[in-house]
């Protein structure tokens, strides 16, 4: 990051840096402030800047808000301006992305107390991640996909406005539209046996407004022998619940209407949920051990209605939502 957005600091200087790490056995950052008491110049000045704004963090960030203090650092090392810049100079909408990815961090932030509660749910995830040994999925972009990676590939929100996207398009014009046409050749050519794409014929729900999209173009490309459409209109909130939860059970029909049976793989064991009512708080009491997506393993501790407070085991005493929690034997 030392010359990102560009500073004027050279890989004569950064070698210069490098080498003084690795000899006096410091970190890149304190042989950045040996370089500036040893030497003099432009990339001293810059240097000099450079540390100023990390030693003016550092005293800030026990006594700023976590999100405000990230908002500051994007401002004061203009990394945001940067990527703009970069992104009107080049035409390279993969910096769109970029952005969208940062106010997107910034969001996940507000779900935390601080930076150290944010960074135990990253470790918590990537411990997860690395100790599984089941089968799993991979949640990814199309800009992270990278060769014949998997046997079946799903490809979903194919639709005008989203994928094209319409913003690239408004922005960028034809270029922007062979842009997405690149990224849909990615993700066509990322799977071994089988791709599975899907749009939403109807309204797609999104933040405060709904839209009618009609079928990406990028489909009615694709070569009529080597696909197969299917038909969703079938596809009602009972026979998706239905086929979802449970392609084992013969005996849905007798079920009382507006409840089905789910198979909890977690408490191996069957239970019947109300579609209508969150039936989740009947599971779970004082003492009972829960495992929560973003604070890992707990136990509970108080109920208060819809909400339980939770001593977790990686992280301070919390108060979620019930039906957050998976009860664990």
């Amino acid at each position: 990051i030392i010359n990102v957005p560009k500073r004027g600091i050279g890989k004569t200087t950064i070698s210069k840096i490098h080498d003084i790490s690795r000899n006096k056995n410091l970190s890149m950052f304190d042989a950045s402030k040996f370089f500036v008491e040893q030497s003099s110049g432009n990339p001293k000045n810059e240097l000099i800047e450079f540390i100023q704004k990390f030693n003016k963090w550092n005293k800030l960030k026990n006594n700023v808000d976590h999100v405000d203090l990230t908002q500051m650092i994007l401002e004061d090392s203009n990394y945001i301006q940067y990527l703009e810049n970069e992104e009107k100079n080049l035409k390279n909408p993969e910096n769109l992305n970029r952005i969208e990815n940062i106010k997107e961090f910034i969001e996940s932030l507000k779900d935390f107390e601080n930076l150290e509660g944010f960074l135990e749910h990253v470790s918590l995830v990537m411990e997860n991640i690395t100790n599984t040994s089941n089968q799993t999925i991979s949640l990814m972009t199309m800009h992270s996909a990278k060769g014949l990676e998997f046997d079946y590939v799903f490809l979903a929100g194919w639709e005008e406005g989203v994928f094209p996207s319409l913003k690239s398009i408004e922005e960028l014009g034809k270029s922007g539209l062979e842009e997405e046409r690149r990224l849909a050749y990615v993700a066509l050519t990322r799977a071994r046996k089988k791709i599975h794409i899907t749009y939403v014929n109807q309204n797609r729900y999104s933040y405060i407004s709904h839209d009618h999209n009609l079928p990406s173009r990028f489909i009615e490309e694709l070569p009529k022998d080597l696909i197969e459409i299917k038909d969703s209109n079938y596809i009602n909130e009972d026979n998706f619940l239905n086929n979802f939860y449970s392609s084992q059970e013969d005996d849905f029909n007798q079920i009382t209407p507006g409840r089905k049976r789910i198979i909890s793989n977690f408490k191996k064991k069957e239970i019947e949920w109300d579609l209508n009512q969150d039936m989740s708080n009947q599971y779970v009491k004082i003492g009972t051990k829960v495992f929560h997506q973003k604070y890992g393993y707990g136990k509970i501790i108080f109920i208060d209605g819809d909400k339980a407070d939770v001593d977790f085991n990686k992280s301070s005493k919390k108060k979620v939502f019930i039906k957050y929690l998976e009860p664990i034997n």
